[in-house]
């Protein structure tokens, strides 16, 4: 599933979009995670675009009124002047000639009209965002305390904070040398103070280098990241330093660790 910097990416590829104006489109297929609106083009014809940006891990695209929501789900993709392909859901056209296809394989994503988006039901439960001044040391130790889950779990909640993601949360953990089986309560100040600086520099690393494509994944140039040459533990077998990496399963999702290094639970 696409994470924060690849949604980044997404939009920081998208901005030439700005100022654009849709006047038609067709709707390829409406059964999405969210089935299409019926009246989505009719809304959205004649609207310029005002603004691209994000929140966690979903795509706002503020129009002259109301917005378009977009969730990229886990294989989505909106990519600018695409050439019609399989798994096409939706395509935009502009004023200028321009087209902005959705393309999404597994059908989790969506695209939706918001005529008050601080109303959306996706957004409105959102945690902090992780590459904000608000998110620090503190904030972090203050949303910890007394709660009783792994802190992996606790970090891929995005009621807590909005936009990580299974790759970012085991590859910080592993730069921390943090077990994901560390009871979140149980977080020290010290681990706190090199936990959320490492979870902004590793963001901001992999929105430098595109994202990681490991599998769908593309910007709306398509074209692919290559954050995840960096990986150490994520799908790896060994780390770099030839350590054995441990994969085990917490809620649902797989995680990647090296027990030599990342210490017991409660250490």
């Amino acid at each position: 599933m696409p994470e924060l910097p690849e949604v980044q990416c997404v939009i920081n590829t998208l901005q030439r979009m700005v100022g654009k104006v849709f006047v038609t489109g067709e709707v390829l297929n409406e059964r999405l995670r969210e089935p299409v609106q019926s009246d989505l083009l009719l809304k959205i014809s004649g609207q310029a675009i005002v603004s691209i940006s994000r929140l966690g891990k979903y795509i706002l695209i503020e129009l002259t009124r109301g917005h378009l929501v977009c969730h990229l789900g886990m294989t989505g993709k909106l990519v600018i002047n695409a050439e019609s392909a399989k798994h096409d859901r939706i395509r935009f056209s502009f004023e200028d000639g321009t087209t902005l296809v959705y393309n999404d394989v597994r059908k989790f994503g969506f695209v939706m009209y918001e005529s008050d988006v601080a109303r959306n039901k996706y957004l409105s439960h959102l945690g902090i965002e992780p590459l904000s001044e608000a998110f620090s040391p503190e904030s972090l130790m203050a949303m910890a305390a007394g709660n009783r889950t792994p802190i992996k779990v606790f970090l891929l909640d995005q009621r807590k904070i909005a936009g990580l993601g299974n790759i970012y949360v085991n590859e910080v953990l592993y730069e921390c040398g943090i077990s994901p089986h560390l009871l979140t309560r149980d977080l020290s100040s010290c681990q706190a103070s090199r936990l959320v600086p490492a979870i902004k520099t590793m963001l901001k690393r992999s929105i430098e280098l595109g994202g990681s494509s490991i599998s769908d994944y593309r910007d709306a140039d398509d074209k692919k990241g290559s954050f995840q040459d960096t990986f150490r533990v994520y799908g790896r077998d060994f780390d770099h330093l030839g350590n054995a990496v441990t994969r085990a399963t917490q809620g649902g999702r797989s995680t990647f660790y090296v027990e030599a290094l990342q210490g017991l639970p409660g250490a």
